[in-house]
């Protein structure tokens, strides 16, 4: 009797996932779209750094002050739909239906599109935050050399990443009108982008060499969510390794 209602729930709970169509969709990433989504996953990773080209873009030749506040709620919504596509990339290769083969790439895909993703988000937020320190008149760091014209030789030493490289320089401008003007310009972009890698690497591993220090609240907080999020893939890697291990003894003895 027990085991016929245990069956009857279960015939409802496999109804209820069909009915949102996640089995459908679950079934589709396993077979003809599962390069697809690795892309996608790619793509979405990726969202942060092209924020930052677009910011980048709009502040050197858009008409008046931008804000990044738009960019942001963009990219952090990217980055919510980023950690879902994992999430399900994380439950397919602990599915038992997945081979060995696929669930290898899903756990190593994951773990790279963290890893790139966190990257990219440190640089973007070092990109805006060092393009309005260095545009505040009070900001501590920006030093003015007058001499009869106006120069500007040094800017924030660092981003809210502490020994990364500012982003941001001004450089004097005359306009049509013969009156000269601070303008933005982008600088140590290659080695600041390395930079930020470097330490979404060190942070997903946790490793902490302490030579890159976040100085951000927001930025701590993400910290700790790529070391949760890094630690956490390995124990599911940690699990299925054994559980294969002990599958593969299990046939031996039969």
């Amino acid at each position: 009797m027990q085991r016929e209602s245990a069956r009857k729930e279960m015939s409802r709970m496999k109804i209820k996932i069909d009915v949102f169509g996640l089995k459908k969709w679950y079934k589709q990433l396993l077979d003809e779209n599962f390069y697809k989504f690795l892309i996608s996953l790619g793509l979405l990773a990726s969202a942060p750094v092209i924020a930052s080209v677009l910011f980048d873009y709009i502040v050197i030749y858009g008409n008046g002050r931008f804000k990044a506040g738009l960019l942001l709620g963009i990219v952090l919504l990217l980055l919510f739909l980023l950690l879902s596509f994992i999430s399900i990339a994380i439950w397919a290769a602990i599915n038992s239906n997945t081979t060995g083969q696929r669930r290898m790439m899903l756990i190593i895909s994951a773990y790279l599109m963290i890893w790139l993703a966190f990257g990219n988000l440190y640089y973007f937020f070092s990109d805006t935050e060092n393009f309005v320190a260095t545009n505040t008149t009070s900001v501590e760091g920006l030093v003015k050399e007058w001499d009869g014209d106006m120069h500007v030789t040094e800017l924030q030493e660092s981003t809210v990443l502490r020994n990364v490289p500012h982003f941001w320089e001004l450089v004097p401008h005359k306009d049509s009108g013969g009156n000269e003007q601070l303008l933005p310009r982008t600088v140590n972009r290659l080695n600041g982008y390395l930079d930020c890698l470097y330490f979404s690497g060190v942070s997903i591993l946790t490793i902490g060499y302490g030579d890159i220090v976040p100085e951000s609240r927001f930025l701590k907080m993400l910290v700790l969510l790529e070391g949760f999020l890094g630690q956490f893939i390995n124990v599911v890697a940690i699990g299925l390794w054994l559980s294969g291990v002990k599958g593969s003894d299990d046939l031996k003895k039969q």
